[in-house]
Order: structure tokens, then C-alpha cells, then sequence
């Protein structure tokens, strides 16, 4: 488990006994947490206590929240691996923890599957390429599809008195994290290339349900260069969706569904965002930041 410094309380003879705060990756709470852990502190889950939190509202913060958490994800799988298998552990409890560090690891593989779907499927129609070994590899991975979906299911079902119409969300959500397969992969790459990045924190707005995010000076008005990759793999999955429907590849569909609606979903939320953001403040420029 890991405590995402979002709500909780530490006591001070866990933190320095787990060898206190480090900097060297981009998620120090996930750092710290599993470090406690390897020393043999246990957390304690309150579900009675609620911490209210926010999800970015627009979708460019959203991306760079998003790119915080792979990358330093990533960077603690090259970290404390290594540790936790020499820990004296659990086999079970070493397999969790390798699942969750290495969670990231999937974006890497979830852009190759969209880069080579419909071009596979093209060549298998023409007798041609490793179609039959692609798809069988593809069909494993539905293994993973339904852990995924099951884990949803459990957390929605445990919060949430209207979980069954939240689940008609999940296929959303699903294109949603294949839509930000791009820049999740480049985090995982900077991460094994060892590149520093700064800290870049998630715009708070305190926003509530009407309000205008856009007029916060916090609002992100310069469009991220990855979102010109991500609106060229929008274009080359809905063209690849039209292939997988031409050559009637029904079980392929839904698959390449999820890729072009993920990209195109990803990519037109950041550019419309942005257009709000910059229209709002050609009519109002936002008020300075205080001086601290």
C-alpha cells in the first residue's frame, strides 16, 4: 500500500527509521511509504475518515499529474525492486509490490498496440505478418483487462451507493488512459534513461460543479508539445478504425475503438481547454500571484 500524501498522518519514529524524506524520484510519499513498510511498519486504512481531494479539472493538468505519477513510479520500480525481493517478505506480498511499481511499465506496450493494430490486422487479411502471434499475446492481456476492471468494480461497489452507474463510466475511463499512453511513455522512458525532471505540482482550483476553472491564474494557457503527437495518433486510430471495420474484423473493433476515442478524447479536451483559457483572458487577464 502506499500513502499519497494526500490525507494521513505519519508519526515522526516511522518516517526516520524508514531513513526519512528522499528526493531522488518524483513520488517521495510512494518512496517513503514503501520503505516504512520494508522496515516493518503497517498502515492503517480509516475508511470512516474522509479527506476530500480534487482530480484536476482540465485534462492538461490532468497529463502533467499523470506524467508526475509514471515517471516517479518508474524511477521507484529501478529503485526498491531490488530491495523488496531481498526483504524477508512474503512471496505474495513481493508480487503485489512488483505489480504495483511496475504498473507504469504498461503505457510503453499499450502505444505499441496502438502504433501496430490496424497494420497487423491489414496484414493478416493478406496472409501476411505475425497476426496470429499478436492477437494470441493480445487475448492474454485481457487476463489483465479483467483485474483491472475487477479492482474498479470492488472500489466503486465499497465507496459509492450508485457504483452499478458508475461502471457505465469505465469504458471512458479506459479510452482515457490509453489516450495518455504517449506521455506516460515518456515518462517511463525518462525514468530509465535516468533524466532529471523538475517537481511540476497539480493546479489546485478548490473548484466546485458550475464554477469556471478557466479564470483561475493557475490554468494552464500554453498548449503541451505532446499534444500535436497525441492529435496525430488521434487521426491515425480513427483511420485504423476504419480499416479494422472495412476488413470486418468485429472482434478487433472494440480494441481500436478505445484507442482512436482515447486519443481524440485526450487530444480535443487539451486544445478546446486551452482555447477557454486564453479566450477568458483576452477578456480578463488574471490577477498577479502575491509576491512571497
Amino acid at each position: 500500500i502506499n500513502f499519497n500524501g494526500t490525507a494521513g498522518v505519519w508519526r515522526r519514529t516511522c518516517i526516520e527509521d524508514a531513513g526519512g524524506w528522499e528526493h531522488d524520484t518524483l513520488t517521495e510519499d510512494l518512496d517513503l511509504s514503501y520503505r516504512a513498510q520494508l522496515e516493518g511498519w503497517d498502515f492503517e486504512y480509516v475508511s470512516a475518515v474522509e479527506a476530500p481531494a480534487e482530480l484536476p479539472p482540465d485534462m492538461n493538468a490532468l497529463r502533467s499529474q499523470q506524467f508526475r505519477w509514471a515517471k516517479g513510479g518508474a524511477e521507484m520500480a529501478l529503485k526498491l525492486a531490488g530491495r523488496l525481493w531481498r526483504a524477508a517478505q512474503p512471496l505474495r506480498v513481493k508480487l503485489e509490490g512488483t505489480f504495483h511499481l511496475t504498473a507504469h511499465f504498461a503505457f510503453p506496450f499499450i502505444l505499441l498496440a496502438t502504433l501496430t493494430h490496424a497494420p497487423l490486422l491489414l496484414l493478416k487479411s493478406l496472409g501476411h505478418g505475425p497476426g496470429d502471434v499478436y492477437f494470441a499475446l493480445m487475448g492474454f492481456g485481457l487476463f489483465g483487462f479483467v483485474g483491472f476492471f475487477l479492482s474498479q468494480l470492488f472500489a466503486q461497489r465499497a465507496l459509492h451507493p450508485d457504483w452499478r452507474q458508475r461502471l457505465r463510466l469505465f469504458p471512458t475511463f479506459m479510452a482515457g488512459t490509453m489516450g495518455l499512453s504517449l506521455s506516460n511513455s515518456d515518462a517511463v522512458w525518462q525514468a530509465l534513461r535516468g533524466t532529471d525532471t523538475a517537481f511540476v505540482r497539480t493546479p489546485k482550483y478548490g473548484a466546485s460543479p458550475g464554477d469556471g476553472w478557466w479564470e483561475s491564474r493557475y490554468a494552464i494557457a500554453e498548449l503541451p508539445r505532446v499534444v500535436w503527437g497525441e492529435v496525430g495518433l488521434a487521426f491515425y486510430s480513427a483511420a485504423g478504425l476504419g480499416v479494422t471495420i472495412a476488413l470486418g474484423e468485429w472482434a478487433a473493433i472494440p480494441f481500436q475503438a478505445l484507442f482512436a476515442v482515447g486519443f481524440v478524447l485526450v487530444a480535443a479536451s487539451s486544445l478546446r481547454q486551452v482555447l477557454t483559457v486564453r479566450q477568458d483572458r483576452t477578456v480578463s487577464p488574471p490577477a498577479s500571484s502575491p509576491v512571497s
